[in-house]
């Protein structure tokens, strides 16, 4: 018997790494018995999700919405709010529709403005060469006083 070469296995995509190699059977079969198994690990969670139901009130749920079929009123409000979405929807299509017929083609957003270093070092109350040096520093801590001027920097 031959014994394989070193790296073979490289050679030769595994099934768990290439799922499209299945075939339909296959892959409904991993499909069918994933689900299967998902059903049966919720089902061994039913005691946990009792517990937390039950401390969180879900019997005052069921008394209402089941035993006194407030079910009923809760499928009428939800068509009512899914009139209401679907105003809501309508009205902002519209007006998306209108502003892309309105504006389409026409380009009027404008580039801010460069701003001057002199600006800049007049607003924040410093020498022009300062922000010079700053723009060079790799860290910069500044420190503000209590109107919010620049107090000190250290590079």
């Amino acid at each position: 018997m031959e014994k394989p070469r070193p790296g073979a296995a490289a050679m030769n995509p595994l099934i768990i790494n290439e799922p499209g190699l299945l075939t339909l059977r296959h892959r409904f079969t991993n499909s069918f018995l994933t689900l299967l198994f998902w059903v049966f690990w919720i089902y061994l969670w039913l005691p946990v999700i009792s517990l937390v139901a039950w401390w969180a009130g879900f019997h005052l749920f069921y008394e209402e919405m089941i035993a006194r079929k407030g079910y009923e009123s809760f499928f009428d409000l939800v068509g009512w709010y899914g009139m209401v979405v679907l105003s809501i929807a309508i009205v902002f299509l519209s007006w998306a529709g209108y502003n892309l017929l309105r504006f389409r083609g026409k380009e009027r957003r404008k580039r801010a403005g460069s701003v001057r270093r002199a600006d800049v070092a007049r607003q924040f109350g410093v020498q022009a060469d300062e922000i010079d040096r700053w723009h060079g520093a790799k860290r910069l801590t500044v420190y503000h006083n209590e109107k919010g001027l620049i107090d000190r920097v250290e590079m």
